[in-house]
């Protein structure tokens, strides 16, 4: 019986290293992803996946806030535009029933403030659920439309730069 021998080398190819350009990008964007996974920040492709963090029912609660002016009118209140500290409302809304009363006048007197600032003069801020049924649907739209509830109503003096404005 013969036995066959390998060669004692075996030619091995050569890697070649990516691009500068390649990896500068490939670490840029991971080092993009993973902050903003830890901020937070949900900026497609650089998302923190919160779509699929959240289970899903087919009921949905959405909350509004409308500035009330002196005429008793409602304007939307865009939280959006309220700077940082304002931000995540949905959340701050879900533990708003558990909190004590003078936490919940803090949080509404807060709001506004920033109200005022950003839309002119408010008397009070009213916030509304809005609960939605995702099913059944008839082509893109539900059949059931949304019921809007109010919540809270947030009136009371509003204090700017020394100066207090308390509503009619």
């Amino acid at each position: 019986m013969d036995t066959i021998e390998a060669p004692r080398e075996t030619a091995r190819p050569a890697i070649e290293r990516a691009p500068r350009w390649a990896r500068w990008f490939v670490w840029s964007f991971l080092a993009m992803f993973a902050m903003c996974g830890v901020v937070g920040i949900e900026a497609w492709p650089f998302t923190g996946f919160r779509l699929f963090s959240h289970l899903r029912h087919e009921r949905q609660t959405d909350w509004q806030a409308f500035a009330v002016r002196p005429n008793g009118r409602e304007a939307w209140l865009p939280l959006s535009r309220f700077p940082g500290g304002y931000n995540g409302f949905p959340l701050v809304m879900k533990g708003f029933a558990s909190r004590s009363p003078r936490e919940r006048a803090e949080m509404c007197r807060a709001w506004n403030v920033a109200a005022h600032a950003l839309q002119g003069e408010t008397v009070a801020i009213r916030i509304y659920a809005i609960d939605r049924r995702l099913e059944p649907r008839h082509g893109r739209r539900p059949m059931i439309p949304p019921k809007r509830t109010l919540v809270q109503t947030c009136a009371g003096p509003v204090e700017l730069k020394g100066t207090t404005i308390a509503p009619d």
